[in-house]
């Protein structure tokens, strides 16, 4: 905490390096009994929590950017500043007592106890002091004990918190690194594991019900994976929703079905069930391994078990690394797609069943990648991921526009159907972007999205949604019955028209099913005064019944294929027209 380096005053404007994760401890830090100063290697001040102000009588507005030494007695410092920096420098802890300064020019006896911030190359990048008033102390032996004893404890408080996540309370990735370290060294020639989970779908957790649901469901995790566990394996939480476990010499696979049954199990979060799934990447190694090919072969299989279908386990394979690299050339092909023009759209008729024509199309986004056209199922998740579906998104509307701009002048009742994502919406500037790229009618442009949206914490997307609809724009609900919303909720939410996913329909095989849930959302929605589109039709009979049950809109391959724009305007349309006609009539 000391040093022979001058004082330096605020006002002489030297930036303060503050060690990377202090500020995640500050709150810790402040609620502590005991002065607890943060310097600088050179002793400048960068934390001061409020103990400190307290014992010392400076705020810690007066005192950070000032060098510790301009509250020391200067005698008491004669000859020790270069040992107690030669036993910091080497990771080591100085303890001692001299005499320091309070602010009303009085002087106590302190007991200083200085920790060394090592990084990871073991240079010193910060010291941190805890200091006790020991006038008295000194004297009253009993008290002096009991001082040390208070020293010793936070020291373990501040080593605990160096190496465990602060949420959770598991070991962080430091503390696994070193005991899958050691684990590969004492258990040379026997075989070490290391399991890593990531949660599935947790996203959609936080975007629901906010972050503080998700904080309280890692914390669950925790609890759960302790419970599968034996005394002597380290579970990890690395980071977000990751997690990982290292054990010596057991079963894997035994300890992964215990946990995916246990994460089957739902907990409670939020006064909600929640079930919290993981797919897991099983990495196997000995003397010959280290922690790191050991936890990135893990990660791969994790990736792996998730591109199997989540909620299962997967041991690493040398061909998944293979995976992981067209993985990798994916997303770096994606980010060049806009720019080299392969983002195209394609459109769907949407078939309006009273008037038996094509009012409406919806674009489709498709990636001409490498002279193939791919399906938006095999680089959408990509682009979510990436980020990367705010500018194919702005792309696919600027091109939708474009195209389906005359033929939407034709005919003010006729409309187009473009997909939206939560991330575009999240955009402050998506109101803008729609407007300048919009080109049509406001009421012509028909926003699709899901219901999940309309539960993000914060309210953005539908603030963003509810602008757009003040200016004419309509929204529908994409995948209606799959969600989150319930009948009972419809109306509430800002919406024109809902569009029924195609599970419900494939439920029709004969036409003479009964179909409760079908005609309740369907009813449901017309009575608030929404329109209703099935979609997903790919049979006649699909056709008919859901003719006869008074859907609005019908739209699938029994009428038409996505076709680019011209075809799909001329052979797709008058193919859907002849074929709606053919419903109605028979």
């Amino acid at each position: 905490m000391v040093s022979e380096v001058g004082p330096m005053s605020p006002e002489e404007g030297a930036p303060l390096l503050v060690p990377d994760g202090w500020g995640l401890q500050e709150r810790l830090l402040d609620s502590i009994a005991q002065a607890v100063i943060g310097t600088t290697p050179e002793g400048v001040i960068v934390y001061w929590n409020g103990a400190a102000e307290r014992l010392y009588g400076w705020e810690r507005s007066e005192v950070l950017g000032r060098n510790v030494v301009e509250l020391t007695v200067p005698e008491d410092l004669t000859g020790e500043a270069a040992r107690i920096m030669e036993v910091l420098v080497a990771g080591e802890t100085w303890s001692g007592d001299f005499r320091v300064r309070r602010r009303d020019g009085s002087s106590f006896t302190a007991r200083v106890m200085d920790s060394p911030m090592l990084d990871e190359a073991g240079q010193l990048v910060g010291i941190i002091g805890i200091a006790f008033d020991v006038t008295q102390t000194r004297i009253d032996e009993a008290n002096l004990q009991q001082s040390m004893q208070r020293e010793r404890e936070q020291a373990a408080q501040l080593a605990h918190l160096a190496l465990h996540d602060p949420l959770t309370g598991l070991a962080n990735r430091a503390l696994l690194n070193d005991r899958l370290a050691q684990a590969l060294v004492v258990r040379r020639g026997h075989q070490v594991s290391v399991l890593l989970l990531d949660l599935d779908d947790f996203k959609s957790v936080n975007d629901v019900s906010g972050h503080t649901a998700g904080d309280q469901l890692l914390v669950e995790v925790a609890r759960q994976l302790l419970r599968c566990v034996r005394a002597g394996d380290t579970v990890c939480r690395l980071g977000g929703d990751e997690f990982a476990i290292v054990i010596e010499d057991g079963d894997p696979d035994e300890l992964a079905r215990r946990l995916l049954d246990e994460l089957s199990r739902p907990v409670v979060v939020e006064n909600r069930f929640v079930v919290p799934a993981a797919s897991i990447g099983i990495a196997s190694g000995g003397g010959e391994s280290t922690p790191k090919t050991l936890l990135v072969e893990a990660d791969v299989a994790m990736y792996a078990a998730k591109a199997a279908g989540k909620g299962r386990a997967a041991h690493f394979t040398p061909s998944m690394a293979e995976v992981v690299r067209n993985r990798a050339d994916l997303h770096n092909e994606l980010r060049q797609a806009v720019v080299r023009d392969e983002i195209v759209v394609h459109y769907q008729p949407v078939m309006h069943v009273r008037s038996g024509s094509v009012s409406r199309m919806e674009a489709l986004v498709r990636w001409q990648r490498a002279g193939a056209l791919m399906p938006p199922s095999e680089f959408l998740p990509a682009a979510e991921e990436t980020g990367l579906i705010i500018d194919i998104g702005r792309e696919a509307l600027r091109q939708t526009c474009e195209q389906m701009g005359g033929w939407l002048a034709e005919d003010e009742r006729r409309s187009v159907a473009v997909n939206v994502s939560a991330r575009q919406l999240l955009e402050e500037t998506f109101v803008e972007q729609v407007l300048s790229s919009c080109g049509v009618r406001p009421s012509q442009l028909v926003l699709e999205v899901t219901e999940s949206l309309f539960f993000a914490p914060g309210g953005g997307p539908c603030d963003q949604l509810a602008a757009l609809r003040a200016l004419g724009v309509r929204v529908s609900i994409d995948d209606f019955g799959t969600g989150y919303s319930s009948l009972g909720r419809l109306q509430t939410l800002p919406v024109d028209s809902v569009k029924i996913d195609k599970s419900f329909i494939e439920l029709i095989r004969t036409g003479h099913e009964d179909l409760p849930i079908l005609a309740s959302m369907l009813f449901m929605s017309h009575s608030l005064g929404l329109d209703v589109t099935a979609e997903g039709v790919e049979t006649h009979h699909q056709a008919q019944r859901l003719i006869a049950l008074g859907f609005d809109f019908l739209q699938g391959y029994h009428f038409a294929r996505p076709q680019l724009a011209q075809a799909a305007l001329t052979d797709a349309a008058n193919q859907a027209t002849a074929t709606l006609e053919a419903a109605i009539r028979s």
